[in-house]
């Protein structure tokens, strides 16, 4: 239900540009928007974050930190799904705080996203701050959302600990770069770019 809304949503591409690092959040659908050449800005995405055990294999992975504790963040797959793209992650807890990370609001994009109908606001704990950059094609490709608004990602982050044994397992579904495309740079809020991440 709310995948097939989503790929509804994320079909199209917008122009103009973005040179707000914070990006539009006002449009209900996030798609590709233009971007300046060398520029990341937070996106917008959701989805459950499970947690889980065991070393998880990654194809790029960098440190952050947040609330006084550092953190490994871990891309394990960007998949390419009809017109989207599906990015799976893991964040584990490095050093400081209390021996573990409460995830929270660390990945999100910093803005509360208005939802339609009866459900208010979006919270601030989503996974949504992530997004894909072309730099060839100068676009920036955000994380899909439902008709209502909500995006398509990892949310309910407040309940999330990410310890050194139990990292916690993110997921964001994004628009698709065109299939010519197969490489791109992926910006994550706390971390950084990553460059040339391969698109599976």
């Amino acid at each position: 239900m709310a995948l097939a809304a989503a790929l509804l949503l994320v079909a199209g591409c917008g122009g103009g540009d973005d040179s707000d690092s914070g990006g539009d959040t006002s449009a209900s659908t996030p798609t590709a928007t233009a971007t300046p050449e060398g520029e990341a800005t937070p996106a917008a995405t959701e989805t459950a974050a499970a947690e889980g055990g065991g070393e998880t294999a990654s194809i790029a992975e960098g440190q952050g930190s947040h609330d006084g504790a550092r953190f490994t963040f871990r891309i394990t797959e960007l998949k390419r799904s009809g017109p989207t793209v599906v990015l799976n992650a893991t964040v584990e807890w490095a050093e400081g705080g209390d021996d573990s990370m409460q995830v929270s609001s660390a990945f999100g994009d910093g803005q509360f996203q208005t939802l339609e109908g009866d459900e208010g606001q979006e919270s601030g704990d989503v996974f949504d701050g992530v997004a894909l950059i072309d730099p060839e094609g100068r676009k920036k490709y955000l994380v899909a959302r439902e008709s209502t608004g909500r995006c398509v990602c990892s949310n309910d982050l407040s309940s999330s600990f990410a310890s050194e044994d139990t990292p916690v397992n993110l997921e964001a579904t994004l628009a698709a770069p065109p299939e010519t495309v197969t490489q791109v740079n992926v910006f994550v809020p706390r971390v950084k770019t990553f460059t040339d991440v391969p698109i599976s």
